[in-house]
């Protein structure tokens, strides 16, 4: 690998691909935080259904893509492209990427912890192997990421451990996201309806709302005898 550190930690490229006013990525800062060594895995419904593993080093997350997802067997060897790095921020993203924008479509934070370098990471990047353990929900264990030698690609291998499994044991993971609970098909569809259902507004005729959301009050319950009627519906209000 031929990339310097300065390379490494830099965001332009991530930039360059992504307009703020037309996706809800985040953008990060030059200043970041200091190292947590977070990692987060985000399930992708792109063009092509795939995983994203996002490493934090040097103020960024190095990232990889993983088409065919995880295995907890050492004999699987999973191939996974480096792509650019993207801001600290991206750690907690979860929404859908606009049609028209670099990787439109669903993402879900399908797994997120904490990573322990096993071996210097700049040293590793820079042979091309990387050892590391994994503390998240659903992928745990030591890992490591191996060079291959065409460009950008390596490939990622479970290490032998108490975390590892064989057969069918080895892909049997949750699949929805650990943040809000949706698989990545639901977000998608989710995202559809509600542009549906705006869209229904829209032809109905109704006047649009020119006012501030946030001066909006909550609806509060109040006492009222019960009855029936089309278009109303209710919920009892428990107090204690």
């Amino acid at each position: 690998m031929s990339a310097n550190k300065n390379q490494l930690s830099s965001l332009d490229d991530y930039r360059s691909r992504r307009h703020p006013g037309r996706t809800p990525e985040p953008f990060g800062t030059d200043r970041p935080e200091a190292g947590r060594h977070v990692f987060v895995v985000q399930k992708h419904r792109a063009r092509r259904l795939h995983f994203d593993l996002r490493l934090e080093w040097q103020g960024v997350l190095l990232s990889w893509a993983v088409p065919k997802g995880f295995s907890l067997d050492p004999s699987e060897k999973r191939l996974a492209v480096q792509t650019e790095p993207h801001p600290l921020e991206y750690a907690d993203f979860e929404a859908v990427i606009p049609p028209g924008n670099y990787g439109a479509g669903a993402m879900i934070v399908w797994d997120r912890g904490m990573w322990t370098p096993l071996e210097d990471p700049d040293a590793g990047l820079e042979k091309g192997k990387l050892l590391f353990e994994l503390k998240g929900y659903k992928l745990r264990g030591v890992w490591t990421l191996v060079k291959t030698k065409k460009n950008n690609e390596w490939l990622l291998i479970k290490k032998p451990d108490g975390w590892a499994r064989e057969g069918s044991e080895a892909e049997q993971f949750a699949e929805e996201s650990i943040l809000s609970g949706l698989t990545v098909e639901e977000l998608a569809e989710g995202s559809e309806r509600a542009r549906l259902l705006v869209q229904e507004v829209i032809e109905s005729g109704a006047p649009p709302f020119k006012g501030s959301y946030s001066d909006l009050g909550f609806m509060l319950a109040h006492t009222a005898e019960p009855f029936s009627r089309k278009g109303w519906l209710f919920e009892l209000k428990y107090d204690g």
